[in-house]
């Protein structure tokens, strides 16, 4: 170790924990090796300062994850490798892109890997998804029918030859056997044995949808909980803090009218408590997954791939009660931390007391919603005019023929032209779901709508226009104007 190498406050006595291994002869390469990196329990991270080795520096992150440890790179100087090793004898693996995967039990990620991988568990995915929890019921009902009707057909054939299904309580208690234990009781007849043969054939069918109903349960639960640091996401969407009402925010995200359904990701610290619907019943909840961590751990979010998400919205975390917006804070910082540079992502925010917007505004976020301002606003305009409600409802639902708004970037062929003007065009195209109108225009941080005289100007480079549509406007066809201009670049509603 370098004599600038040291760590992070009073985290120093971590040290024996990490196994850590520098190989800095001449002629082979620089790396770190850690294998099974522990914390004690009362240490949820530790950091590793000027670690060097050879001339080269790094700077590492080790976080806790339940019983698990993840190692990250913050800063490196030189040509230096990290490896992180399950255990004696596993299969090392290397830092590429600064992130890596926590560690586990090297039997375990080794079943994972060998789960994940090929034609072949796509599938068994594809037969064990086909039968969902929700088609449990259906099970159930074929069992019942099946067994009734196999009752009443082997009593009539037995009845008087077979003392075992002379009356209907004792061929219920038999079929049932022969349904599920096979032939333990021998039916005398033809006929009372093809019926037992039908029920044996069903007996066995029925087991087998049932293990596969279980087993579409414990897969989609894996799949929601896999490591997305595998899966290639850019222009996703991640949602830090989970709550009921977050179900409703994946639905109008996925609604059907949405033109580009992107991935979602889900951070939180108890996964176990998120219950999402099968995706195959509900296809709104297909490409959902769910990383287990607190969004304000940098590693965590790192996992997530924030960096690369096209939004981040941070609903108010409900265990912390008065403290929610305060976490809140806390984690937009932590967000703004990974993402910097250009193509950062836009962080939305749910804030609970609008005391905290300041704060808020500080810490980076994009746009803060404050649920309970806005349905007291909405009370207020009710209240002086009556029917508002289904007026406001409409333009927030996402749905087939309900009007929303949405903005666009103004095309070039527009440039320069006035207000009154554009609002004509866009009138006099009266002609299919694609009519729109014009509302409004937004410049920079100012929001121009429906405005008077030549309060708005000409309509100048980077300006966006705010439309009224039912539906989200094809970017492959020309603006819905008359007559017909330029493809527009759209961006959802």
């Amino acid at each position: 170790m370098g004599p600038g190498a040291g760590f992070d406050g009073s985290k120093r006595d971590a040290i024996g924990t990490h196994a850590l291994a520098l190989d800095g002869k001449s002629g082979v390469e620089r790396r770190v090796r850690s294998r099974r990196p522990r914390l004690p329990r009362f240490l949820p991270e530790s950091r590793i300062m000027n670690l060097g080795v050879a001339g080269a520096t790094a700077d590492l992150l080790l976080v806790r994850d339940g019983n698990d440890v993840g190692v990250d790179v913050l800063r490196r100087v030189g040509d230096l490798a990290v490896v992180v090793a399950d255990g004696i004898g596993s299969t090392p693996r290397t830092s590429g892109d600064d992130r890596m995967p926590k560690s586990g039990p090297p039997r375990r990620r080794k079943i994972l890997r060998a789960f994940e991988a090929g034609p072949r568990r796509r599938a068994i995915l594809a037969v064990l998804m086909s039968w969902n929890r929700n088609q449990s019921s259906r099970v159930g009902v074929f069992i019942l029918l099946a067994w009734l009707a196999g009752t009443l057909g082997i009593h009539l054939a037995e009845r008087g030859a077979n003392p075992a299904f002379d009356t209907l309580g004792e061929s219920l208690w038999s079929a049932w056997v022969l349904l599920f234990s096979g032939v333990e009781i021998q039916p005398t007849t033809t006929l009372g044995r093809l019926f037992a043969m039908v029920l044996v054939v069903s007996g066995i069918g029925f087991v087998g949808l049932f293990t596969g109903t279980v087993a579409s349960i414990l897969v989609e639960a894996h799949l929601r909980r896999r490591d997305v640091e595998r899966i290639a996401l850019e222009g996703h969407l991640v949602i830090c803090h989970w709550a009921p009402r977050g179900m409703q925010l994946i639905r109008e995200l996925h609604g059907k009218l949405t033109t580009t359904r992107r991935p979602v990701i889900i951070i939180d610290e108890h996964p176990e408590s998120i219950v999402l619907p099968d995706a195959q019943e509900d296809p709104v909840f297909d490409q959902v997954y769910i990383v287990k961590g607190d969004p304000i751990n940098e590693v965590i979010l790192r996992r997530a791939k924030v960096a690369k998400a096209f939004s981040v919205v941070i609903l108010a975390d409900d265990r912390e009660e008065r403290h929610a917006d305060g976490k809140s804070v806390v984690t937009c910082l932590a967000v703004r931390n990974v993402c910097r540079g250009e193509g950062q992502p836009s962080v939305v925010v749910e804030c609970r007391n609008p005391d905290f917007r300041p704060y808020l505004t500080k810490a980076g976020a994009d746009e803060i919603i404050s649920p309970d301002e806005l349905g007291l606003r909405l009370m207020a305009r009710t209240a002086l005019f009556h029917g508002m409600t289904r007026v406001y409802q409409e333009l927030l639902t996402v749905g087939r023929d309900a009007n929303e708004m949405y903005l666009i970037a103004a095309p070039e062929i527009l440039i320069g032209r006035d207000f009154v003007e554009l609002n004509g065009l866009f009138a006099r195209h009266r002609d299919g779901k694609q009519s729109c109108l014009l509302i409004g225009i937004q410049r920079g941080d100012q929001m121009h709508l429906n405005p008077i005289g030549g309060e708005a100007g000409p309509l100048e480079p980077g300006d966006g226009l705010i439309l009224l549509s039912r539906v989200i406007l094809d970017p492959s066809r020309a603006l819905p104007t008359n007559p017909p201009m330029d493809r527009p670049a759209t961006t959802d509603g």
